[in-house]
């Protein structure tokens, strides 16, 4: 039962992450187009979130494959 729990908590501290990253990038559109920021910047913040989300989302995948196999 306890090894059921962990696979909510897996999907639930990737899928937040991911949820977190769209909205970042989401509310970043929106200043762009209604503040008149030019689309460049919105390109470049929205490659580095997408680059930290991968960071993030590689990590936890790695430490969870490791606790898998030490089991």
């Amino acid at each position: 039962m306890s090894e059921n729990n962990n696979e909510k908590k897996r999907f639930g501290r990737r899928a937040a992450c991911g949820f977190t990253t769209v909205a970042l990038v989401t509310g970043a559109f929106y200043v762009c187009v209604f503040k008149g920021v030019d689309l460049s910047w919105f390109v470049e913040y929205s490659k580095v979130m997408v680059y930290v989300l991968g960071f993030v989302v590689g990590g936890l995948t790695a430490t969870d494959i490791v606790q898998g196999l030490r089991k």
